[in-house]
């Protein structure tokens, strides 16, 4: 195998493992917007489990209306089943 054919092969393998590198960068800072959003929630309802002895939420309440739920639907399209191409 010539030299131009292996850095051109080399190059190829450089630009898919950067798509990819780049494709957990993205997220893994959804996973960490989600993450910390859920550290909230069980902030939130431990908070709550402290005030009043019952553990029920009562039909209502909006456990999610002051939460920043900005960029974390976006895991949400995500389909598991599909395989990725690499």
């Amino acid at each position: 195998m010539s030299d131009e054919k292996t850095i051109r092969k080399l190059k190829k393998l450089v630009k898919r493992i950067h798509t990819q590198i780049e494709s957990v960068k993205d997220t893994m800072e959804d996973l960490e917007i989600e993450f910390e959003v859920l550290k909230q929630l069980i902030n939130r309802l431990e908070g709550k489990a402290a005030q009043t002895p019952s553990t029920e939420v009562e039909e209502g309440d909006d456990e999610f209306e002051d939460l920043d739920l900005e960029n974390s639907s976006t895991t949400s399209t995500v389909n598991p089943k599909k395989p990725k191409k690499f």
